[in-house]
């Protein structure tokens, strides 16, 4: 259409900047362990954080010492979620809310939540595989967007419905296969910014 243009979802510089060791020595990680990002948008989401949970309950011993946890939680309690994660041996952060998220994607290397279009591009630009539960409800562009992702980037998808510790667990297991912590990314660059401030400037060029 005239006067529309495509250009991306801008996301911040700074979640393109490489800060692994920062981030890994902010929240106590070790370098040798699969960092799992779990989160459910904006607001957390309840079912995501039970689902977590109870997976990690049932989760193989060799494979829970693996992993560390970086949780987003929302409006469970961080308290609570880390005493959880605490008393299962697995070392874990959890914050109601987290604005540094160049940390939190620099210590990823696995994230686990919904399929907003925000969080997409923010990990495609650091090439973080996904395991995607798209929200159920609205007019399921969610669903879309996770669909559109997974052609291009190592995603596995789980509707909500179909969502359980086991089918958590399954395919947390199959994309674990073969992968070490901190295993090298090509990290991309993100041009919709410039895309974007580039149209701005012509738009406002058209107006004089």
């Amino acid at each position: 259409k005239k006067g529309v243009r495509f250009t991306g979802n801008p996301i911040r510089s700074a979640i393109e900047c490489d800060t692994r060791q920062e981030a890994l020595a902010f929240f106590g990680f070790s370098p040798d362990k699969i960092t799992l990002l779990a989160l459910g948008g904006s607001q957390g989401s309840a079912s995501l954080n039970a689902i977590l949970i109870e997976a990690f309950k049932i989760m193989p011993g060799n494979l829970r010492e693996r992993l560390q946890v970086l949780h987003l939680c929302g409006k469970m309690s961080p308290e609570e979620s880390s005493r959880l994660f605490r008393s299962m041996g697995v070392n874990a952060r959890a914050y109601s809310f987290f604005e540094r998220m160049d940390l939190a994607y620099g210590a990823t290397d696995l994230a686990f939540g919904r399929a907003g279009a925000t969080f997409l591009a923010e990990i495609d630009a650091k090439r973080i595989p996904a395991l995607l539960v798209p929200y159920p409800f609205g007019n399921g562009h969610q669903r879309a967007n996770a669909e559109i992702f997974t052609r291009s980037h190592k995603a596995v998808v789980i509707e909500q419905n179909e969502l359980t510790p086991e089918r958590f667990l399954s395919a947390l297991e199959q994309m674990l296969k073969n992968y070490t912590s901190g295993q090298t990314r090509e990290v991309g660059t993100s041009s919709a910014r410039r895309l974007l401030a580039d149209y701005i400037f012509e738009c406002a060029e058209g107006v004089k």
